[in-house]
Formats: structure tokens, sequence, C-alpha cells
């Protein structure tokens, strides 16, 4: 019987692993299933969510409000240009206070009053994500079209307060101090369309709605069957510590924070927006999630 070498059976092992290492880099990204998605957030500690994120600079405020046609005071965030007056081919080649350049979209909501002052919004960034619903199939999802228009409120999507020290802590209502941090006001877009409303000028159910749990899966519903990502806003504002009363502007004057809603005009860059929605949601890879694909 032929014994073979040890050092070179050794040899041959590391050889063998590192071609292996070496294929899983290069393998090519697959479509993101969510039994991968599971391991991979097992390996990390859950921090390979399909998201892509881009933070955004307060621009200015004003009574102006293209989606809704509302004339309440509203703080916005992106685009630098956004008005009545705006039109799609306008602000795709306006400047933006986004850090991605190709983010010429516009995000705003109504203006807010803190015990009983106006307040505007701090100047660290907004966080603006684009994510993944649950386990949805990513085979379902579609950018946003061009030109598309989009309202959040309580009624429609969720609405959420935390203080940006203690993010992990999302409440129902907003809480009772900020001490050191920032109050910040979190909008979750709906992510299921109708395919028809892309125009969302008078937002009812029949335009857009959240997705659905079926069979323990995320799944937009047969009369809204288009699938979009889901959209967070976390809108920022400074605090003195104490937050006895939260407002926001109205048309009807200030009233209370459960009217709060964020506005949504996709003006992106297209290609690029529908880039990071196929690189970032819709493919890996899953546990080397790139810089521009995290949080």
């Amino acid at each position: 019987m032929t014994i073979a070498d040890p050092k070179k059976l050794a040899g041959a092992f590391i050889f063998g692993f590192v071609l292996g290492l070496i294929a899983i880099t290069l393998a090519p990204p697959g479509p993101l299933d969510a039994g991968r998605l599971r391991q991979a957030n097992a390996q990390t500690g859950g921090t390979v969510a399909p998201l892509f994120s881009v933070g955004c600079n307060y621009s200015h405020s004003s009574t102006d409000d293209p989606v809704g046609n509302m004339h309440h005071l509203h703080d916005f965030w992106g685009n630098t240009t956004t008005s009545n007056q705006s039109t799609y081919g306008s602000m795709t080649k306006a400047p933006t206070t986004c850090a991605v350049p190709s983010d010429t979209a516009a995000y705003w909501n109504p203006a807010v009053r803190i015990n009983g002052k106006r307040v505007l919004p701090s100047r660290k960034p907004g966080n603006f994500y684009y994510a993944l619903v649950g386990n949805q199939d990513v085979s379902e999802i579609r950018p946003y079209p061009p030109n598309f228009k989009m309202i959040a409120n309580e009624g429609n999507g969720q609405l959420k307060f935390y203080c940006s020290d203690a993010r992990e802590r999302k409440l129902e209502a907003p809480p009772g101090t900020c001490r050191g941090s920032l109050l910040v006001i979190k909008l979750v877009f709906p992510s299921c369309w109708d395919g028809d409303h892309d125009d969302v000028r008078a937002p009812g159910p029949e335009d857009v709605r959240e997705a659905v749990t079926v069979n323990g899966r995320r799944k937009c519903p047969a009369s809204h069957p288009v699938a979009l990502p889901e959209l967070n806003t976390g809108m920022q504002y400074p605090t003195s510590g104490t937050i006895d009363t939260v407002q926001v502007a109205g048309d009807s004057g200030w009233q209370s924070w459960r009217t709060a809603h964020a506005d949504f005009w996709n003006t992106w860059d297209q290609p690029e927006l529908e880039r990071l929605i196929n690189r970032c949601l819709k493919n890996g890879p899953y546990n080397r999630r790139p810089e521009e694909c995290q949080a």
C-alpha cells in the first residue's frame, strides 16, 4: 500500500481551499432568494438587509406642494428647486442636497413645531432609504416610474418617532425627551401600487397601499399588484431635551402630530435609480454588501 506524502496532501488541500475562495469571490451575484438572505443575516448579525440609503440635507421651506396641492408650510429635502411651478424636466436638471448626486428627487413634509415653537430641520442630513419589504420575492420588485408621485401618512403607511441616539426604539408617538439628540420623524411609504395612478394628487386606497403577509411572505394584493421598493424617510429636528408637544403644519393651522405625512416625487436620474434597485435590492452579494448598498 502506498502512503501519500503528508506535505503533498497538505499542499493540495490548501491549493483547493484557495481556489474555492477565489471562486466564491468572483462568482456573479444571483437573485436574492429568501433562504440565502436568511443565511447571510444569520452569519452577519442581520447586517445585509437589502437596501440603499441616501442622506439629503434640508433645502428650503415654502407653502408649495406639487403632489398633494396643500397650502400649509412644508420643509423640503433633496431637490433645491421643488415648487408648484416645477416640471419633471426642470427637476431632473436641478441641483440636489443629497449625497448621491443622481438623486434629484424631491422629499417633503409639513413644517414642525415642538413645545409651541417652529423648529427648522437639523443641519444633519435626513435619511432616505429604499428597502426590500420583509421576505418579499425580489423578482416582483419594480422601479418607481419616472415622474411617479406618492404620499405617506398614518393611514396608508407607517408613522414612527424616535431619538437619533436610540434608533432601535421606534415609538408610536413622540418620546417625552430626546436629551442631547434629535427627534426623528419616520414615515414609511406604501410599497404596492395599482399600476395606473402614477400622479397621486389625491392619494387614496385606489392608488398605493402596504404589502400584506400571506403564508409568512410579504405580498402585494391583487388590487395593487405592482411591488415597489419600500421608501423610508427620517426627518431630523433639534430639541431642547424635554418634548411636551409636537405639532405639524396644516391648512387650518398647527395640528396634531398624527396628521404628519411625507411626499415623494421621483425625479431621480432614472437609469441610476434602476441600477441601484437592481444591484442593492434584487441581487447580492449577500454578506459582502457594496458600500452603496448599506445604510
